[in-house]
């Protein structure tokens, strides 16, 4: 109701184009990211590995595509954070640059977090690229469909769903345990 009385219907699409464009950015380099790496695995491994451990190529790229988001995401993240969380609206992020007493204070302050962010990050992208191809195997299997055919629209929702909840279940698990840790 307060933001409806302050700002009208607008005040609930406020962020709305910063939102939309972080969003946007993200999908641009992750899609490139997720078809690249699990195939430049499934070439780098012996075929014999591959073979042996079925998900071995998306595990490698869940790690890193991990890594390599982490490390740009990480920075990005600390300083909407300092902006989120100031109590004075009159400091700006030119503040937060000047609050440090060097520029490699200002750079480990900006990936402040890394190590938590890093494991999220690892542990979230090898559960959704291995289940998303366990799921998708399973599928295959069940309805006899050949690798080289795609599956129909209704199986990978069925599958997207799977892998969703799997993500999820595991994700919660996971910011429990760096709670406690």
């Amino acid at each position: 109701m307060e933001i409806y009385t302050d700002f009208g219907p607008m005040g609930f699409y406020s962020g709305l184009l910063p939102n939309a464009i972080r969003v946007t950015i993200k999908q641009a380099y992750r899609w490139p990211m997720m078809i690249f790496f699990p195939h430049f695995f499934t070439k780098l491994y012996p075929k014999s590995w591959t073979s042996r451990f079925k998900g071995l190529h998306k595990i490698s790229a869940g790690i890193t595509i991990a890594s390599v988001e982490t490390f740009f995401v990480c920075p990005i993240e600390r300083i909407k954070v300092f902006l989120m969380t100031r109590i004075n609206k009159n400091v700006h992020l030119i503040d937060f640059f000047r609050s440090q007493q060097n520029h490699w204070a200002i750079f480990l302050s900006l990936f402040n977090g890394l190590r938590a962010q890093l494991f999220r990050q690892i542990v979230s992208w090898t559960i959704f690229l291995y289940f998303e191809n366990k799921f998708k195997r399973m599928a295959r299997n069940y309805l006899n469909t050949p690798p080289e055919q795609q599956l129909g629209l209704g199986t990978i929702c069925i599958t997207s769903v799977c892998t969703g909840i799997v993500n999820v279940v595991v994700g919660t698990f996971t910011m429990f345990f760096i709670f406690l840790v």
